[in-house]
């Protein structure tokens, strides 16, 4: 789909360009400047995000003829897709399980999450996972590592830390679990250690799901809860690291020294 939209949004989709300066898209040409390079906030401009088109105005790159009227077609395009259609395989699942954080946050999120820069830094991690997505490859975690010993310090208050309440992401996410399970399973390519983290991530999911809720009622949370959320880090390395006979199977070389950032045009 993110290729399609791509494909809707370049020349020759989209005429000349009919504005000054010279945006990240222009591309010269015989038949003069042209958008020849689309960017990746084209996506979520389609998907409904204000803030990406916003970006893109300023930025100069949806000043060529057509522009407009090609977004608006896909706009309308993508929101009449059924529910089917996003459900329909791992990437259209992974694309709409981001979808809510494209959404402007009203009443009853912290007022933090209504200003403009939190806007952005969704737009960032939407931006981010989807660059994952384009990749392709397994995510790797980053090693572990001892914080050097000066003295005994005294134990300090826990912290009490807090979940960015997105509780229809972290929903999406459980249920995104599902079909790579099945997938994978069907395939013959989910071993016990992958089926035993895959229902480990899907727990936690859920449970940062209940975490937010009980946030955007103003609800405390649980000690168990609080404790959750101090040892997340390593919750999320032991979800993310294989046995290295598991990761042998299924890494070389070649991923090691693989870039993340991908050609998508």
């Amino acid at each position: 789909p993110d290729s399609y939209v791509f494909q809707q949004l370049v020349y020759d989709k989209v005429k000349g360009y009919q504005d000054s300066g010279e945006p990240f898209t222009l591309s010269p040409s015989q038949a003069g400047p042209i958008r020849g390079f689309p960017r990746g906030l084209d996506v979520p401009a389609v998907l409904g995000s204000a803030r990406a088109l916003a970006i893109l105005t300023a930025e100069g790159d949806t000043g060529y003829d057509g522009y407009a009227e090609q977004l608006a077609m896909l706009q309308a395009e993508f929101a009449a897709l059924p529910d089917e259609q996003w459900t329909a395989n791992l990437y259209w699942n992974w694309l709409y399980t981001l979808r809510p954080l494209l959404e402007v946050k009203g009443e009853g999120y912290p007022y933090f999450m209504r200003s403009p820069a939190w806007a952005d830094k969704d737009l960032h991690t939407w931006l981010g996972s989807w660059t994952e997505l384009r990749h392709d490859t397994i995510l790797y975690a980053k090693q572990s590592y001892a914080v050097f010993a000066t003295g005994i310090m005294p134990e300090p208050e826990p912290v009490r830390g807090y979940v960015e309440p997105q509780p229809e992401v972290y929903a999406r996410l459980a249920a995104l679990t599902a079909p790579m399970r099945e997938g994978l399973g069907g395939r013959g390519l989910l071993g016990d250690e992958m089926a035993r983290k895959l229902d480990r991530m899907e727990q936690l999911l859920l449970a940062l799901k209940t975490i937010s809720e009980k946030e955007l009622r103003g609800e405390g949370l649980a000690e168990a809860e609080y404790a959750r959320i101090r040892a997340i880090g390593d919750e999320l390395e032991e979800l993310t690291t294989f046995a290295e006979r598991i990761k042998g199977e299924i890494t070389s070389q070649a991923d090691e020294r693989m870039a993340l950032i991908a050609d998508v045009h």
